[in-house]
């Protein structure tokens, strides 16, 4: 049985509302210990009834052991609270307890888990190939980061991340966009587990009505969440049926199954600042989205290449000419340390890579 940690920070009100009853409802198949992470202690439930959990830890976010802040500017070290907000805590909190377990789970308060079986399905992606270092319910790579709320990580990958010291940021932020290369100096892949909805989604994303993105931000998956079940709800769980559905739906990316139910013509996708929208782009699921199951953050594709692990280069020569004008764009961009992170698009530089199962 593999030895399953589940580190969840707790810091807010949402964890009520989204987390602690989600983690209720939806079956894991796997038992596991749980991490919860508290801010004082502010918003503490009174129960934590979870039928799979082994054993529950507690820790206080804001009065940690200086033992682990690694990586940490010194200036860091006389505040209390563990710095950079989720970020800061998995790699405090996976640096403290990685040596005990062979999986991490990392999990931010205002996640919905969206179906059985989650943790089980977790482990049986990682045993598809054993350089699978980081799974992720949302890999972006347009431009490139990993998401904070949710993603779960191999112990020996993390025993190469510290070792090595590689896990470095300065914020938050910084830490998304880095994640991906972090995993590859390792010398392993992230990928996505499901279709961006179907693992676990965000309380991010609700309610943005009218302005579902911000710039280069990739749309919210409830728009996809939306195409096949005709409305979005973070309880909703889903069973094996609906995700082998979704699989045949969206396919592998050269298959471009939903390419023309993605097209639209008839106005400006979201991507666009509103003084530069007109009637001539388009916008399609192969850019804005990659639901893609097993798609492989192209941080991390050098290790798939230098390994011969098996997959599906895509490059999106076929639907390029309608949707180049859009997707080639080189603003915004994002540079750091002088390295610049400016990838949009799908094309040879940053093509969609998904494992072959």
């Amino acid at each position: 049985m593999p030895k399953i940690l589940v580190i969840l920070i707790a810091g807010s009100l949402k964890q009520h509302k989204c987390s602690l009853p989600s983690l209720k409802s939806a079956f894991p198949g796997e038992k596991y210990d749980l991490l919860y992470v508290t801010r004082n202690f502010n918003y503490f439930p009174s129960t934590i009834n979870l039928s799979s959990v082994c054993n529950i830890l507690f820790e206080n976010k804001c009065f940690p052991s200086h033992k682990h802040l690694v990586s940490v500017p010194l200036r860091h070290k006389s505040t209390a609270e563990i710095p950079h907000r989720a970020f800061g805590a998995y790699r405090f909190y996976c640096n403290k307890f990685y040596k005990n377990y062979d999986y991490i789970v990392c999990m931010s308060d205002d996640v919905y888990i969206r179906r059985h079986n989650w943790l089980t399905d977790i482990i049986k992606t990682f045993s598809k190939c054993k350089l699978i270092g980081v799974i992720s319910n949302q890999v972006r790579n347009s431009p490139r980061h990993i998401r904070a709320p949710f993603f779960a990580i191999k112990a020996e990958c993390l025993e190469t991340i510290f070792d090595k010291q590689l896990w470095y940021f300065r914020d938050d932020h910084e830490a998304e966009m880095r994640f991906s290369q972090t995993i590859s100096s390792a010398g392993y892949l992230a990928i996505q587990l499901g279709h961006g909805f179907d693992l676990a989604t965000d309380y991010e994303w609700t309610d943005r009505k009218d302005q579902p993105r911000y710039e280069a931000t990739p749309l919210p998956y409830h728009l996809l969440e939306d195409f096949f079940r005709g409305s979005h709800n973070e309880r909703h769980i889903y069973s094996t049926t609906d995700i082998d559905r979704f699989e045949q739906c969206i396919g592998r990316p050269h298959e471009e199954r939903l390419l023309k139910d993605f097209i639209s013509t008839d106005k400006s996708p979201p991507t666009w600042p509103k003084d530069q929208r007109s009637t001539d782009v388009c916008w399609n699921i192969h850019y804005e989205f990659q639901p893609f199951h097993g798609l492989i953050a192209n941080d991390t594709l050098q290790v798939a290449i230098e390994h011969d692990i098996p997959m599906q280069l895509y490059v999106g020569d076929s639907f390029a000419k309608i949707c180049g004008a859009l997707y080639e764009r080189e603003i915004p961009s994002y540079f750091i340390d002088d390295v610049h992170l400016s990838y949009f698009g799908t094309n040879k530089y940053n093509p969609i890579a998904v494992l072959d199962y």
